[in-house]
């Protein structure tokens, strides 16, 4: 690739993205006798002037969703971040950065998404994703990786080493919090960006003229100064939900429904959607939502939807526009819980009223076997009181004879049905007869044949005249 340098042209133009698993074991900051295991840190480093721009730490799983909250990180003012961790003494000169890029070179696994399209379709950004295993398309955030190690991680207890038999195991040292590293590594980004001397950075004519050191802030400041450095702000809020995972949710008469919980607004209550879902019917609508928090969706409405949005906070990129929806807490608890929780109580919930219908179905099926074998108790019992000089051993003697017997009158039965199968749409021919007159045919549909037949297939009876009508 060359120069990976001069892929940018000023500050900006390209960023870099990668994350880590992080060598240092961490304790619970509700317990901290307890060890919660390594954390995932994605750092943004700025390729024209090796600046680190952003960084997440967390101890969620690489995803989309951690890369979102260091796209944030990028576009906050610093300063303010680091005064809302405990970092005192931060001023925007110290760290300067606080936009988008023109481009990303970022790892294929977390944005190789549909969420990270609305990057290029919402921001205009372009999207560069790394193939597997090509770690030298990103050299600048990878040196930061390994830099940070050096200046950190020896430092810290609970950090990860290579353990030889007999080693204490690092996990017990640990005593480092989650908050407390963010405040580590915000310091070690601070000191990188400001004292950090590049040794291999190709410095033009115009850096040598202007005695510019190759120094990330440095360099930052000067390409600003100098180069077409593409800088975009947007509020850290916009950039958040604008890049949530979407989905598709439902207007109906007693909310917004999505994945199985129902939202609600002010909103769009005055504008009547509930009413028109009760009248004609539920209508599909496009939602972003937070995978770490039920609490709220957020709808996609445009300004051609005429919405009266005064007094609600939304969001607006281009034409479309986040609105708010609370859930509707039906269980007293949506609000505290993640998506991937709410799934699993769902999920329970339709197990158990699967199992109570079950239930119902085995009780129901149980009572009315039980019926039937009360009714054939009850009938058998009645057939021996009327052999009561019948003995044990006589009724069950000659058991070979009696079943031969039933055998051939079940078939009887069942030949009988079958005929009576064909035979649905035709009529019973019963001959009436006198051997003083000839024989009469009266025809009977198939439902009163049905009775009839069973007994015969013609019956020949001798009537008088007088009874000839009839």
């Amino acid at each position: 690739m060359g120069n990976a340098t001069s892929l940018a042209y000023g500050p900006g133009s390209l960023f870099q993205i990668d994350s880590t698993v992080y060598d240092i074991h961490l304790v619970s900051v509700r317990d901290r006798t307890l060890v919660i295991g390594r954390p995932i840190v994605y750092v943004v480093v700025d390729t024209f002037s090796r600046l680190v721009v952003g960084f997440f730490c967390t101890i969620e799983n690489a995803s989309w969703r951690s890369a979102i909250f260091a796209l944030e990180n990028v576009v906050s003012e610093k300063s303010m971040y680091c005064e809302s961790i405990g970092v005192k003494g931060v001023t925007q000169e110290m760290w300067p950065s606080s936009h988008l890029p023109s481009a990303i070179i970022a790892d294929n696994a977390e944005f190789d998404t549909f969420s990270s399209d609305q990057l290029t379709e919402i921001f205009g950004i372009r999207l560069d994703n790394t193939p597997p295993y090509r770690a030298d398309w990103k050299p600048f955030v990878e040196r930061a990786f390994l830099q940070l190690n050096q200046s950190t991680v020896s430092r810290l207890p609970g950090k990860v080493t290579t353990k030889e038999r007999g080693d204490r195991d690092s996990r017990q040292d640990a005593a480092i919090t989650l908050p407390a590293l963010r405040r580590i590594l915000a310091l070690a980004f601070l000191s990188y960006n400001g004292l950090a001397d590049i040794e291999d950075y190709p410095r033009d004519a115009n850096m040598i003229a202007d005695r510019v050191p190759a120094n990330p802030l440095r360099l930052w400041d000067w390409g600003i100064e100098n180069r077409t450095g593409q800088q975009r702000f947007y509020p850290p809020d916009v950039i958040r939900t604008h890049l949530l995972p979407r989905g598709k949710a439902s207007v109906t008469a007693f909310g917004v429904e999505f994945k199985g919980l129902n939202f609600y607004s002010p909103v769009l209550e005055k504008a009547g959607w509930f009413t028109k879902a009760r009248i004609v019917g539920s209508a599909e609508v496009k939602v972003s939502f937070d995978p770490i928090t039920t609490a709220e969706i957020y709808l996609h409405v445009l300004e051609s939807d005429a919405l009266d949005l005064t007094g609600i906070e939304v969001l607006r990129v281009k034409d479309l526009i986040l609105v708010p929806l609370e859930v509707i807490e039906e269980r007293g608890f949506e609000k505290n819980m993640s998506w991937e929780d709410m799934d699993a109580v769902l999920s329970n919930e339709r197990l158990e009223r699967r199992a109570q219908k079950a239930l119902q179905d085995k009780i129901r099926l149980t009572s009315r076997i039980d019926a039937i074998a009360t009714q054939e108790i009850k009938a058998t019992k009645d057939a021996l009181k009327q052999k009561s000089n019948q003995s044990k051993a006589s009724r069950v003697k000659g058991t070979r004879v009696t079943r031969k017997v039933e055998k051939e009158a079940e078939r009887e039965a069942f030949r009988t049905q079958q005929q009576l199968k064909s035979q649905t749409t035709s009529t019973l021919p019963v001959a009436i007869a006198n051997s003083d007159q000839p024989s009469k045919v009266i025809q009977f549909k198939s439902s009163v044949a049905s009775a009839a037949k069973a007994a015969a297939s013609m019956l020949i009876m001798p009537v008088s005249k007088e009874d000839d009508s009839k």
